[in-house]
């Protein structure tokens, strides 16, 4: 297992939400992950706040929940040797037989 880490620069993407079958019990957690994406309009962060909307999400809650229910997460690290610094990451409804 490899550890990560999330920084100011780190940019959460859509997920393909037509990817997760009706009775997915993550599609609800991954529709207020896209929600919480579209109301943000800018800089994203996972500190504690709202980026000044009413929802009563964060990334650092939506990341909590998906990973407390075992949901698949794609991620890119910045182009540097051995770098652990996520570039951005998204909610997938499945792991690919040959990820790039």
């Amino acid at each position: 297992m490899q550890t990560s880490t999330l920084v100011s620069s780190t940019k959460p993407l859509r997920a393909a939400l037509n990817r997760y079958l009706p009775t997915d019990p993550v599609r609800p957690i991954v529709t207020r992950w896209n929600t919480l994406i579209d109301s943000a309009k800018g800089q994203v962060t996972f500190d504690n706040l709202n980026p000044g909307s009413d929802i009563p999400n964060t990334f650092n809650g939506i990341t909590s929940e998906l990973a407390a229910n075992d949901a698949k997460m794609q991620i890119h690290l910045k182009l540097k040797p051995n770098s652990d610094i996520v570039a951005s990451l998204r909610p997938i409804s499945y792991i690919p037989t040959n990820p790039i």
